[in-house]
């Protein structure tokens, strides 16, 4: 059952990163680093054309990654992000940054 189970998985990762390849956001979002076929695919999926959203602030707020806002008067206290969007597409943004990150961390700490 475990091996029939991991042939597909396999067959179903190939088809992920076949699918992320033919599609032109995707395959450029598997140029940066941390991002790999599930995370560009299910970008692209998600977002669709990235031009219809005026700037980044549209962009994070339809993902959903808009800090939570306690204000009062003219003073502006900004929370957590908020819970709102794809749980998918953030998640799956939240590990591509993680990545990055301990790979900057790594390259850092390598160079001194």
């Amino acid at each position: 059952m475990y091996r029939s189970m991991a042939e597909e998985i396999k067959n179903l990762t190939g088809q992920v990163a076949e699918q992320a390849e033919q599609r032109g956001g995707a395959r450029l979002l598997l140029t940066h680093p941390g991002v790999g076929p599930v995370t560009a695919l299910a970008t692209e999926v998600f977002l669709g054309d990235p031009r219809r959203f005026a700037d980044g602030k549209a962009l994070a707020s339809y993902v959903g990654m808009i800090p939570r806002e306690y204000s009062s008067g003219e003073r502006q206290r900004l929370g957590g992000l908020t819970k709102q969007g794809s749980p998918l597409t953030s998640g799956s943004c939240y590990a591509g940054h993680v990545r990055v990150f301990f790979r900057w961390r790594h390259i850092a700490l390598a160079s001194r």
